[in-house]
């Protein structure tokens, strides 16, 4: 995977406090919310159980993407199909 430079923040929708957080530019996995305000993210607000399935690896990312089991939050608000493809493929 290519080092993009985008912050990846996933929640469990109803414990918004506890948090994933992906930079893909340094590929570091930290936990918490925290955004950098200067740097390109997307936040994902996913539904209780779609997480727990998702985390338990009973499913993958791309499930919870096509159900649309999500509400996403993103700074700039445009489309980026790099992201999305990586959203897809690695996790």
């Amino acid at each position: 995977m290519t080092p993009q430079d985008y912050i990846l923040v996933f929640q469990r929708a109803d414990l918004l406090d506890h948090a994933l957080r992906v930079d893909l530019l340094t590929r570091q996995v930290t936990v918490g919310p925290t955004i950098e305000p200067r740097r390109p993210w997307i936040r994902f607000e996913i539904e209780p159980l779609a997480f727990e399935m998702w985390m338990g690896q009973l499913e993958s990312f791309e499930v919870v993407l096509e159900t649309s089991r999500f509400v996403a939050y993103r700074q700039p608000e445009q489309h980026d199909p790099k992201v999305w493809e990586v959203l897809r493929l690695y996790f």
